[in-house]
C-alpha cells in the first residue's frame, strides 16, 4: 500500500522558532485546533507552517515551553506515487513516540509506536473498517473493526442516534451556515464519559457547535476505552465529526 520513509528536515527547529515571528505562530487549544479568543482560552500549543525546499508543506507544533510536540510533512510520495501526510510525535523529553503515515488519496494509514527508540506496536488501516494491530511483536497481530489505541463507539448506533436527535439550528439556516463540527469526548479507562466539548470553535458557526455538543452529551454510547502499548485501558479523547449541510 505504501512504505514509511525517514525524512530529514533541512532547517533546525531552534532556528525556525527564532526566525519566524510571533505573528506566524497560530495558537491552538488542547485539541490542536485554533483558538477563538485568547482572552477567554489560553493557548496550549502553537503551530508553525512553511514550505520546504521541495515545495512540500511542513507543519510544526510546539507546547508552551517551546518543546516540539509534532512535525508533519505533506506532499507527494514519489516512490509509490500518492499524496501523503507524514507526522512524527514526541514526548516532553523530545523522545520519538509515534509516526503516522496517512495516504491522503484513500485515507488508509500506518501508525508505528516507539518506546526508548524501539518499535513496540503498529496499526495498519486497510480501509473498509479493517485494522491490523500488533503489540510487542508482529506475531501478536490481530484484525479488528477499530483502532484500539483510540477510544471508540458503535458507528451505526451513533449515526442512528444523530439522525433521530440532531436538529439544524434556525439561526444557522438563516445565514446558510454549514460545516463539520468536531466534538471532543474524554473517555475514561472504564469507558465512562468524563468531558464533552467543542474542539474546533473557530471553524464553525456558534449554534452548530452548540447543537452538536448538546446531542453528543445525550448519547450514552457505550464507549470503549483506548488501550496503551501494553494493551491496558487508559483515559483518552475521541473526536466525533458531525457534518451540517443544507439541502
Amino acid at each position: 500500500m505504501f512504505s514509511v520513509k525517514k525524512f530529514i528536515f533541512p532547517v533546525l527547529l531552534f532556528l525556525i522558532s527564532q526566525q519566524i515571528s510571533a505573528q506566524n505562530r497560530i495558537p491552538l487549544n488542547r485539541h490542536f485546533f485554533e483558538i477563538a479568543d485568547l482572552d477567554t482560552e489560553p493557548a496550549i500549543y502553537t503551530r508553525l507552517q512553511n514550505k520546504s525546499e521541495t515545495e512540500e508543506t511542513v507543519v510544526y507544533i510546539f507546547d508552551q515551553k517551546n518543546r516540539k510536540v509534532s512535525q508533519t510533512k505533506i506532499g507527494l510520495n514519489a516512490e509509490d506515487n500518492f499524496n501523503e501526510e507524514l507526522t512524527e510525535n514526541f514526548d516532553s523529553a523530545g523522545n520519538h513516540i509515534s509516526t503516522n503515515l496517512l495516504n491522503l488519496d484513500n485515507s488508509k494509514y500506518l501508525t508505528e509506536y516507539f518506546d526508548k527508540g524501539q518499535k513496540k506496536a503498529q496499526v495498519l488501516y486497510r480501509g473498509d473498517n479493517t485494522y491490523e494491530i500488533w503489540r510487542n511483536n508482529p506475531e501478536s497481530a490481530y484484525t479488528t473493526d477499530h483502532d484500539d489505541f483510540k477510544p471508540s463507539t458503535d458507528r451505526d448506533e451513533l449515526n442512528q442516534f444523530l439522525a433521530k436527535n440532531l436538529k439544524y439550528p434556525q439561526t444557522a439556516r438563516n445565514v446558510k451556515a454549514e460545516g463539520t463540527v468536531m466534538v471532543g469526548v474524554l473517555v475514561s479507562e472504564l469507558g465512562e464519559v468524563r468531558e464533552v466539548e467543542l474542539a474546533n470553535e473557530v471553524q464553525v458557526h456558534r449554534d452548530l457547535g452548540k447543537e452538536a455538543v448538546r446531542v453528543i452529551k445525550l448519547f450514552k454510547g457505550p464507549f470503549k476505552p483506548a488501550l496503551n502499548l501494553e494493551g491496558q485501558p487508559i483515559e483518552a479523547w475521541i473526536y466525533i465529526p458531525i457534518r451540517f449541510k443544507l439541502s
